[in-house]
């Protein structure tokens, strides 16, 4: 039986400019910039959590608040689901 490891992590490329990008002005609708957030819903994910053969959780987020709900993660090398840092409320429903 072979597995295909799966890993998911949401994060920043530009992991500082994050810090005050909610101060960033919109020239158009001289508004603050919107941040348009993830959403995973009803995924399953098996056997996951190995990246560059390190044990790693199946779905990391840093610095980002994805909405998660109806995740089912069995087989994982590692964590489940790992938040580090995010800087919003963070929805996680119906997860097992």
């Amino acid at each position: 039986m072979h597995l295909l490891y799966f890993f998911c992590r949401f994060a920043y490329g530009e992991f500082e400019q994050n810090l005050y990008e909610h101060r960033i002005h919109d020239v158009v609708t001289h508004q603050t910039t919107y941040r348009a957030e993830s959403v995973v819903e009803y995924v399953n994910v098996t056997g996951a959590g190995i990246l560059h053969n390190e044990k790693s959780p199946a779905v990391q987020s840093i610095s980002r608040s994805p909405a998660i709900s109806n995740m089912n993660i069995t087989l994982c090398a590692s964590d489940g689901i790992n938040l580090i840092s995010p800087l919003e409320n963070t929805r996680l429903l119906f997860n097992r």
